[in-house]
Order: C-alpha cells, then sequence, then structure tokens
C-alpha cells in the first residue's frame, strides 16, 4: 500500500488527551524528578546490558529485507527525524518494543518477516516509532527495568509503597500512551480499519494464552478468570483491546484527525519545547501533577533530604 506522508508531523498531534493528563500529572509528583534523575544511571546500564537483544539480529536490507521495507517506508511517513536501529529476536508471535533513552533502539518479532500480514507489520512498527518519537520511552524504559529486576534495584533507597505507589502511577500512564500510539498507527495506514484488526489479532493471541490446557471445575474456572481480569486491569502495560478499539474509532472520526488528513497540524519546527525523545537532550525538570492517584507520594518525597 502506498502511505501518505505527514511533513514535519509534531508528536502533540496524534496525543491522545488522557496520556498528556496521565504524563503532567505524574511529572507533579514532588520529588519524582530526583527519583528518575536517581534511578536512570541504574537504568542506563540495564538498557547497555542490552537484555532485550539476546537472539537477536540487527534488521538491515540484507538480514530482514521485509521489516527494513516496511520500517523505511513508517519512518518516511511520520517524516522522523532519525532512523534508530532495528531488531528482530524471535518472540513468539507478532510483538515488538521500543527501549533506551539517548540511544533507543526497537526490538521486533523475528517472525514478522515472513509469517505476518504486512498491514500488521506496519501498524506494530508504527506504534514503536510513534513511542519514540513522543518522548514516551524514558518512563517505559524506567517503567520495563524495573518491572524486569525488581524496583529497589534500580531507584533510589525508598519503602515498598513508596516504590509500588509510583510503579501504580508510572503503569497507568503507560497504558495511556499507547492509545496516542496507536493513533500515530492509524495516521501511517490512513484509516483506523487496520489498527483495529491488528488490535483484534494481538487481543485473541494473548486470549490463547490464557488459555488452560486442564480446565478447571467451573467455580474454581469462574475465579480464575476474575483474578486474572483484575490483575489484569492493574498491572497489565496496555489498555483493554475493546478500550483502544474504541478509542482508534473516535480519532478517526474527530475533527482533529480530518484536520491532519488535510495538511493542518502542529509542526516540529513550530514547537517551542524540545522533546524528550531528542538525543542528547539533557533530562528537563519535571514538572505538574497525579496528586489524585498518589498523593500520599507527594509528602513522602517532599520530606525527603
Amino acid at each position: 500500500m502506498s502511505l501518505a506522508r505527514f511533513e514535519d508531523i509534531a508528536p502533540r498531534a496524534w496525543e491522545h488527551p488522557s496520556d498528556r493528563a496521565a504524563l503532567d500529572a505524574l511529572r507533579a509528583v514532588p520529588g519524582f524528578d530526583r527519583l528518575v534523575a536517581s534511578t536512570l544511571g541504574r537504568v542506563n546500564e540495564w538498557v547497555l546490558g542490552r537484555r532485550m537483544l539476546h537472539d537477536a539480529t540487527e534488521v538491515t536490507p540484507a538480514s530482514h529485507p521485509r521489516l527494513w521495507e516496511v520500517y523505511q517506508e513508517v519512518l518516511w511517513a511520520l517524516d522522523s527525524p532519525m532512523s534508530w536501529p532495528l531488531y528482530a529476536k524471535p518472540m513468539g508471535g507478532l510483538n515488538a518494543a521500543a527501549v533506551g533513552m539517548d540511544s533507543p533502539f526497537i526490538v521486533i518479532s523475528a517472525e514478522a518477516e515472513a509469517r505476518v500480514a504486512r498491514d500488521d507489520v506496519t501498524v506494530v512498527l508504527a506504534h514503536e516509532v510513534a513511542h519514540v518519537l513522543s518522548g514516551h520511552i524514558l518512563y517505559k524504559t524506567m517503567l520495563r527495568a524495573a518491572l524486569a529486576v525488581g524496583w529497589a534495584s534500580v531507584a533510589v533507597p525508598a519503602s515498598t509503597a513508596v516504590a509500588g505507589g509510583v510503579a501504580l502511577a508510572l503503569l497507568e500512564w503507560d497504558r495511556r500512551s499507547e492509545l496516542s500510539a496507536d493513533r500515530a498507527s492509524a495516521l501511517v495506514m490512513g484509516d483506523g480499519g487496520p489498527v483495529i484488526a491488528t488490535l483484534r489479532k494481538l487481543s485473541a493471541a494473548a486470549s490463547e494464552r490464557w488459555e488452560r490446557p486442564t480446565p478447571l471445575p467451573p467455580a474454581l474456572d469462574t475465579a480464575f478468570r476474575s483474578a486474572a481480569r483484575q490483575a489484569e486491569r492493574v498491572l497489565s502495560r496496555h489498555p483493554p483491546a475493546d478500550a483502544r478499539i474504541e478509542s482508534v474509532r473516535e480519532w478517526v472520526q474527530s475533527d482533529a484527525w480530518a484536520a491532519i488528513l488535510r495538511g493542518e497540524y502542529p509542526r516540529r519546527t513550530d514547537e517551542t519545547v524540545v522533546e524528550l525523545a531528542v538525543p542528547g537532550r539533557p533530562l528537563e525538570t519535571l514538572r505538574a501533577g497525579l496528586a489524585e492517584a498518589v498523593g500520599p507520594l507527594s509528602r513522602l518525597f517532599g520530606n525527603e533530604d
């Protein structure tokens, strides 16, 4: 398919309002900037260790021609100022992730080279490129490290309650950031239909992973599924598929969508604030609020020497 190009488009154009609200709120927690700054050095060590790149190979025109071609098309469509390293590794199906801070990279499942529909590959790569362009991966990398190796291993000394509260706040923002990246995927595809189709496939694959090979008695099965749904709502890094699909539908029916297709959108060259995604940019002073969700953290961090 032929993709449209959104020349000089700023990530703010596809940003979901709840993404911005949650991120501004998280940044507002007094002392959160110190927590992030103190954590980044340890997270950098984790990133540089390339834990994500075990069994991975770099995507090049020779090694993975199809993935390389789709990736270049996505970068072109979003008029990306950079091309970040792309790697492929076995992941058991369609999946991808963007990782890093000063030196971001993207990992996609090696299965996508030949066994996945091209539209699905385009949707997933556009989603990850949008995360990088939007400056999401600073906090996503921090959260990924905390979930992978334990918050105590990457954060400044803090009580379990404080670390847990920050982690839950990050997870809440993390879920909302997915809605923004879905919007960017729809722009790249020129329609919400392909994005919705991909989301349904990913949801179906996730549901299969929850299926138990040995059926439980009805009462236990109901309890198991209820507990799984509760845990997913709190700990999942993605919103429910139905919520994402509805968000995409609303997006492609909005006035903002129509304006972007007419070429009326915020542009990077007009932005007065440098995006977090720009390499080499010093960590800015973080500000603004998640008082309602993590209000107690304000007092705990505010009293820190």
